[in-house]
């Protein structure tokens, strides 16, 4: 399976994911923060 973030388009994406599918979600959102503002610059 992909990425979740890659998957969701709208919140209907969100809600059809489980609890566990929701932390893995979470746990890309940061990955993906972090490594974008670690290469344009900035604070989080």
């Amino acid at each position: 399976m992909g990425r979740y973030l890659d998957m969701i388009d709208s919140p209907a994406d969100l809600k059809k994911l489980s609890r566990e599918q929701l932390k893995i979600l979470c746990e890309e959102t940061r990955k993906e923060l972090i490594d974008v503002v670690s290469k344009t610059g900035g604070h989080l």
